[in-house]
């Protein structure tokens, strides 16, 4: 048995309510999975520096939630194309048939996002951009956290950071930055690929990547 290992700053991820994480890789085209550890698949998906593959790590069951988090992800917030991150969580929950969720965070450039939809459509989904001050998606009634937030609106005192989108992910679903703190339990998570640019329900190419997206620095 391992102990969880914690990330989500500076990192994108989803949340999906399930225990079958084999039917959620092939469902969101994560490829050449292969079984892997904590330590390892968190390691490999901050040490990543690729401009088109990007590791893909599937933590184990966490209370009936898989987290699938990688670099690759960022895309779909897209500060050229916001509504690309509703059309990314709306096919995948369709395909999944359950929940899904999607979160977003990087200091640098202060761009948070956050989205959740299920196999009926759209819940929720905000996007914004510190770099520029932009509020760039605000899809949906805030959740009762977000209301108590008072930082999502252009005339709040606050703007959205990281310590936000974790407050969201903490009432969605789980909060990614305190695993380390659970007990020792399922130790073997997935290592796999995501490749850009990401597919929709059809196999069509979801949005045109900019020459450089937000979140790079490379």
């Amino acid at each position: 048995m391992e102990r969880p290992v914690s990330f989500g700053y500076k990192m994108a991820w989803l949340a999906v309510r399930s225990t079958e994480p084999v039917g959620v890789l092939d469902s969101l085209g994560v490829t050449e999975a292969v079984p892997a550890s904590w330590q390892e698949g968190i390691d490999a998906i901050y040490s990543s520096s690729s401009l088109s593959v990007h590791p893909a790590f599937i933590t184990p069951e966490l209370d009936g939630w898989l987290l699938i988090a990688s670099p690759g992800f960022f895309d779909e917030a897209s500060d050229s194309e916001p509504t690309r991150l509703e059309r990314f969580v709306t096919e995948a929950a369709k395909r999944l048939g359950t929940e899904v969720q999607f979160f977003a965070t990087h200091r640098a450039v202060e761009g948070h996002a956050w989205a959740w939809a299920d196999r009926k459509g759209l819940k929720r989904a905000f996007f914004y951009l510190g770099e520029t001050d932009e509020y760039l998606l605000d899809s949906g009634a805030k959740t009762p956290r977000e209301e108590e937030l008072k930082c999502l609106d252009p005339g709040d005192e606050a703007v959205p950071d990281e310590s936000t989108v974790m407050s969201v992910a903490r009432e969605w679903s789980l909060d990614p930055t305190g695993l380390d703190q659970r007990a020792a339990e399922a130790s073997i998570g997935y290592l796999g690929l995501v490749r850009e640019p990401a597919v929709g329900e059809h196999g069509e190419a979801v949005g045109e990547l900019p020459s450089k997206p937000w979140w790079r620095f490379w």
